[in-house]
């Protein structure tokens, strides 16, 4: 379920009534100072919060004490709906990183002791900052300010803040508006209402500066666009985003800097310092979404294994025919994606491993969702099919499993090479003359005696050639037939 209460166990009305009383309660109970009633130079005030943003701890050079550094950390909180405010934590930098550890994204702080300074006017406190709608901003020193996990009976108060978006909850741009306005949004930070399609792998980078951070990329969709990226810095952010789950979680996102990135030739969001994350926001547009992609099959991959459903293309209706650079300039056009161009093309098979290990040219899906099967736990990997999902507790999953071909080949001539070409299924059966359960019979000696039947060969090959588009970037090719050519139709092709 993406809402940890469900969908209908919120109201706006009831989170506006009883979060109220329930502040109100807090606030002469345990002498908590709202956001709002915070005014420039009190002293001696508490404050409660929802951490709603964190950055990384950072350091720089002192103007004050040439050849000293001072360490710091900025968060924001929020109490209510709409008051938040940013905190700035400064100190050693033992004290700075023992800090960072103390408190994440979601957690409720408390704050004692703290500066209240008005913000600059100029707004040039919130270029690298969240914007919040407080006049004030709070300093914590390490010498006369604490921080720390809050500990009160009215707790669990804080929990409907999570679910509310810090932004009008209709004020974002769909995926298909950023996609379609284009490099007229370049830099510009806006706010996104998407789902979380699937979560890329966590990866350590080490910037120019030396800093060591993290990075991961996020796929989104919604009705408007089935895959776009997001890409997340910053360890705090990069934690915070890996309880997230392929169609579980909506995701308002305020103030995300969107790009047009040459290397894709497309848009892209990336998360910065003024951007805070709303998870599952109880709001009419988010639950419509949600409901949206549960009704959505995303299916597998671009790069995924090819199928039988492409092998039933009457091979007769294709007649252009390409040599590699041609099929390679059809690569290289965008286009709307709504149709793939097909063609013959007579080639050599310059790559064709097959022998070496037969366990990575064979696929294994499950035949009620036809989605991949873990090869080691023998469960399928969609957490939603009919079979059930392999968990902790349910060890004894019975699936029924297909096997079939699914590697990726390199065809060249005398124009060039055309690598990583999908190829798979009845395809390769036919061109081995076994089927899989065959195959894995087969020792190495055999496999490699039927590799030789087609490598380094001429082949007439019928392909189908995917042209790129923003939802699937990189360009691919599927064989959809290779037999061997005869040698004077395809000479004036080879020569």
């Amino acid at each position: 379920m993406a809402w940890s209460c469900g969908f209908d166990d919120f109201s706006s009305s009831e989170w506006s009534s009883g979060y109220q009383s329930n502040i109100k309660a807090g606030t002469n109970n345990g002498g908590k100072v709202p956001i709002k009633d915070l005014s420039a130079g009190m002293h001696n005030t508490t404050i409660v919060g929802v951490v709603i943003a964190k950055d990384e701890s950072r350091s720089f050079s002192s103007k004050k004490n040439p050849g000293t550094e001072r360490h710091l950390l900025s968060f924001t909180i929020r109490d209510s709906p709409v008051d938040f405010i940013n905190v700035t934590c400064w100190g050693s930098d033992t004290h700075i990183v023992e800090l960072s550890k103390v408190f994440h994204i979601g957690d409720v702080v408390e704050i004692n002791n703290g500066q209240i300074a008005s913000k600059p006017t100029d707004g040039s406190d919130e270029k690298f900052r969240p914007w919040t709608p407080s006049l004030y901003q709070l300093n914590a020193s390490e010498n006369h300010s604490t921080v720390k996990l809050y500990g009160g009976w009215d707790v669990t108060s804080y929990n409907p803040l999570h679910h509310i978006p810090i932004k009008p909850s209709n004020d974002f741009y769909t995926l298909g508006d950023i996609v379609a306005n284009g490099q007229n949004l370049h830099n510009e930070h806006i706010n996104m209402l998407a789902v979380v399609r699937s979560l890329g792998p966590v990866r350590d980078i080490v910037t120019k500066a030396g800093k060591h951070t993290k990075r991961c990329e996020v796929k989104l969709l919604d009705e408007t666009c089935q895959t776009f990226p997001l890409v997340l810095w910053n360890e705090e952010l990069v934690n915070f985003a890996q309880s997230w789950s392929s169609k579980s979680n909506v995701i308002f996102v305020a103030d995300v800097k969107v790009t047009f990135d040459d290397f894709r030739k497309g848009m892209i969001a990336t998360a910065t310092s003024k951007t805070i994350f709303t998870v599952n926001p109880d709001t009419r547009e988010a639950h419509s979404l949600y409901r949206y992609a549960q009704s959505v099959d995303i299916g597998e991959e671009d790069n995924g294994p090819v199928t039988d459903a492409d092998n039933n293309i009457d091979l007769n209706t294709i007649t252009e025919i390409c040599n590699i650079q041609q099929i390679k300039t059809k690569q290289a056009a965008r286009g709307d994606g709504s149709n793939a161009n097909y063609a013959i093309t007579y080639a050599y098979l310059t790559a064709f491993n097959i022998d070496d290990n037969p366990e990575i040219i064979i696929s294994r899906r499950c035949n009620k969702c036809r989605r991949r099967v873990d090869n080691q736990t023998g469960a399928c990997t969609n957490q939603n099919c009919p079979c059930g999902y392999l968990t902790d507790e349910n060890h004894d999953i019975d699936v029924d499993v297909d096997m079939q071909f699914d590697t990726a080949v390199n065809i060249s001539d005398v124009y060039g090479t055309l690598e990583s070409c999908r190829i798979g299924g009845s395809v390769v059966e036919t061109m081995l003359g076994c089927s899989v359960a065959d195959f894995l019979k087969y020792n190495n000696s055999q496999r490699t005696q039927l590799k030789w039947k087609y490598l380094l060969e001429k082949c007439k090959l019928y392909v189908k050639v995917f042209i790129p588009t923003f939802d699937r970037p990189r360009p691919m090719t599927r064989i959809l037939s290779c037999d061997l050519a005869d040698p004077q139709e395809a000479v004036k092709f080879l020569q």
